[in-house]
């Protein structure tokens, strides 16, 4: 099809449309717009669709009750629709999205905090699970201290050695 066949059923399928179903969303449910998580590694996940994906597919929903269209005149259609919409019309595609994103995470990290054994064993009863966050940075036990006494910086590697600190003892001390 050409541009100018394209435009011109937007321009149509855009009049038929009835807007109170597209601001505010009609087909509203986060859950719905969730992709599924890959159990795989190697399965290309699905991204989470914006808010703007959100609107085509009410759009798409609301054209499949006015006749099929093809998905480019859905997507025409979508831009104009999200053109001339407003901020507050907008705002509740993009809340929509922030609650399909959390919802995303929390069902692809679950099982990094709640250990799930398909059959209970002894040791996991006896063993008391211990989650640490990550607010502060890993401390080095002893302390690590560099002197900086005399450091000649044109030969900066030699006087490391002078000073008795190679730099595999402070890669080995970090990590």
């Amino acid at each position: 099809m050409s541009k100018e066949i394209i435009e011109s059923m937007a321009i149509s399928l855009h009049a038929k449309l009835d807007r109170k179903n597209i601001f505010p969303p009609l087909y509203n449910d986060p859950e719905s717009y969730v992709p599924p998580v890959p159990s795989n590694d190697n399965y290309r996940q699905k991204r989470i669709p914006n808010a703007f994906l959100m609107c085509r597919r009410n759009v798409h929903m609301e054209a499949k009750h006015k006749g099929s269209f093809d998905m480019r005149v859905i997507s025409k259609v979508t831009g104009i629709f999200w053109n001339n919409a407003s901020f507050e019309e907008k705002t509740v595609y993009k809340k929509l999205f922030k609650r399909v994103n959390e919802i995303y995470h929390e069902r692809k990290y679950s099982h990094l905090l709640i250990p799930t054994p398909s059959t209970p064993s002894k040791d996991l009863e006896e063993t008391p699970m211990i989650y640490s966050s990550f607010s502060s940075p890993p401390t080095i036990s002893p302390p690590l201290s560099i002197t900086t006494n005399n450091i000649n910086p044109q030969n900066f590697f030699h006087d490391y050695q002078t000073n008795e600190l190679l730099l595999y003892d402070l890669y080995d001390t970090i990590f």
